[in-house]
């Protein structure tokens, strides 16, 4: 299994972590270099105790031998605390005197500091002693130690105060981090909210800029820039795409005029007259894809979202739907409509914008499905939409192209014939992106099902 796998997958939510990993790494490592310091600066501080009054005990001996030795001792356990531990043992082993019930087996006597547990005389209770153990003349022994008993409670005192210290810090590094993660997060949402805003098509939005001054204002400054010149970019293209329109149309409209009027005087079964009649077919689709242009440079400036009004979504598909029976019997095709939605449901809308959707759905129906296909309009009302459909029986399009189909200048076979510029399908989104409607287009099994989902909040 990949280890990644287990990291959560939330930027939010490994901030947090990464946090707190710091934070118990670090603490825990400052923690831990205190606890075994304090121990040992303990441990060093009792030996050295001992060390001293083994030094003591020494001179002792050095001047009165093992009877002097023997009563120094039984003075120091009458007068000594509850931690000190003494024991002076004959070769045997035997006690001689002491407050150890015996000589301990595992003590080495070479002086060397040892920690062992042993059993008091008068109390037979196992202690943890650390001790220092000499040999004496003619094989006498001397065991000097302390009972560690203080500083077992001072580690265990320490160890809950560490695990105290470790469970607040989780609490405040994970609070700490939660609060960091949401302050940088919340920044990065804002610049999230704007590129999907003008993913929508709101060309002039701008990341929010606050009045710290920090590296996140730096870059939104920098993107806010680069948004201001891509911008000026597009309307400069827009311009000139409209412009370009406008000035090719009149011309063109002219020429068709010239080119009709030519075609009145000319025999219609003669070879110029249909060449003449070729000529004003390709002018008028000429004029219909500019027409198209111009319908998208206006909509996409955003001229008609003032004029939307209560429309009778019933009354609108039957009069589209009606609209294109002729052609479709020309065509050698069917239409069917099955419009199941209240003859008084009104949406709020632009009524010849919805029309001229509805019109591209079923021209492109027409156009692609080919001569004898079914193609069918249907409503219906779901709890709190509308479903409008607009299907066909033909070839389809691939799922993988349906996407690119609804783009501008879509193209999906060059190999086809029929004329246009790409502009039909993107002509609808964009239209429905106004309404802020949905355009989904799916299989019919077999042929195509354009879907418009119309809300009702």
């Amino acid at each position: 299994m990949n280890s990644l796998s287990m990291f959560p997958k939330s930027a939010y939510a490994r901030n947090i972590l990464t946090y707190l990993l710091f934070n118990v790494v670090t603490i825990g490592a400052v923690l831990g270099y205190i606890y075994f310091s304090t121990v040992e600066v303990i441990e060093n501080e009792v030996a050295e105790v001992v060390e001293t009054e083994i030094r003591a005990l020494e001179e002792e001996y050095i001047a009165n031998g093992i009877p002097g030795l023997r009563a120094a001792l039984s003075r120091r356990i009458e007068n000594a605390d509850g931690d000190a531990v003494y024991l002076l043992s004959a070769p045997n082993n035997q006690p001689i005197v002491g407050n150890l019930l015996q000589w301990p087996n595992d003590i080495t006597t070479d002086g060397e500091w040892t920690i062992v547990t042993l059993i008091r005389r008068d109390t037979s209770q196992s202690i943890l002693v650390g001790a220092r153990a000499y040999s004496l003349g003619l094989g006498a022994k001397i065991l000097v130690g302390r009972d560690m008993r203080a500083r077992r409670d001072f580690q265990n005192t320490l160890t809950g105060a560490m695990i105290g210290a470790i469970v607040l810090m989780i609490i405040l590094a994970t609070i700490g981090g939660a609060v960091f993660s949401r302050l940088v997060l919340r920044r990065l949402k804002s610049i999230d909210n704007t590129a999907r805003s003008i993913m929508g098509g709101d060309i002039s939005k701008r990341i929010p800029v606050t009045k710290q001054n920090d590296e996140f204002d730096q870059l939104s400054e920098t993107l806010n820039e680069m948004l201001s010149k891509v911008d000026d970019l597009i309307n400069e293209l827009r311009v000139a795409t409209e412009s370009m329109a406008h000035d090719l149309r009149s011309p063109l409209t002219r020429l068709r005029g010239h080119l009709e009027q030519s075609y009145l005087k000319l025999d219609e079964q003669s070879s110029t007259a249909i060449d003449i009649e070729k000529a004003i077919f390709e002018t008028d689709r000429i004029l219909k894809d500019l027409n198209a242009l111009l319908n998208v440079a206006r909509l996409e400036t955003g001229i008609v979202n003032s004029q939307m009004e209560d429309v009778r979504l019933f009354d609108l598909l039957n009069d589209v739907s009606e609209l294109y029976i002729p052609l479709v019997e020309e065509s050698e095709m069917t239409i069917s409509t099955s419009i199941s939605i209240d003859q008084d449901i009104k949406v709020k809308m632009n009524a010849q914008l919805m029309a001229q959707a509805l019109s591209n759905l079923i021209e492109n129906a027409i156009k692609y499905a080919g001569r004898g296909a079914d193609i069918s309009i249907s409503a219906i009302r779901n709890k709190d939409h509308i479903s409008i459909m607009i299907a066909d029986d033909g070839p389809g399009i691939p799922s993988a192209d349906r996407k690119k189909a609804l783009q501008r200048f879509a193209r999906l076979s060059p190999e086809r014939k029929e004329g246009g510029m790409g502009l039909g399908l993107y002509l609808v989104s964009v239209i429905l992106k106004i309404h802020k409607f949905e355009l989904s287009l799916l299989d019919n099994k077999p042929g195509l099902k354009a879907e418009i989902i119309i809300p009702l909040s």
